[in-house]
């Protein structure tokens, strides 16, 4: 039984790990260019599936207003997909990081699709190995 339950959680991790790792190096070539912060805060989120208590559910927002070929576009997104919810204090600190002057990647084939951070590789990866790891002990407690 636990074998079964360690498969389908090793699957689920790698089927989320396989997706981030490729777009993590299709967004690593989008073109970057340097534009201004015109909005950024911290709120309480009113997201569904945000989950933990209260304390836990603040998310940062930003605005940012960045100009490809002579067009004026505007964005909100700190990461490409997806949003982290944390602690006002920790939300904060991280936000507090951004200046008015904000390097911002976006997409050669659509520029109005824009981001400031790139998710890390390295939690790709980690999520990768330890869904494959997962997985290994799942079969070795089935094989049992």
């Amino acid at each position: 039984m636990i074998g079964i339950f360690l498969l389908i959680i090793g699957f689920f991790a790698f089927i989320t790990a396989v997706p981030l790792l490729i777009s993590y190096f299709r967004l690593k070539k989008w073109k970057v260019v340097n534009g201004k912060l015109i909005k950024k805060e911290v709120e309480l989120t009113s997201k569904s599936g945000s989950l933990g208590p209260p304390a836990f559910r603040y998310e940062s927002f930003v605005q940012y207003r960045y100009s490809v070929n002579g067009k004026e576009y505007e964005g909100s997104k700190i990461y490409p997909f997806g949003w982290m919810t944390s602690s006002y204090k920790n939300r904060k600190k991280f936000i507090e990081k951004f200046s008015d002057s904000v390097e911002i990647k976006y997409n050669p084939q659509n520029p109005a699709d824009s981001y400031l951070r790139l998710h890390s590789l390295f939690s790709s990866i980690a999520i990768l190995f330890s869904s494959l790891l997962i997985i290994f002990v799942g079969l070795i407690c089935m094989l049992r």
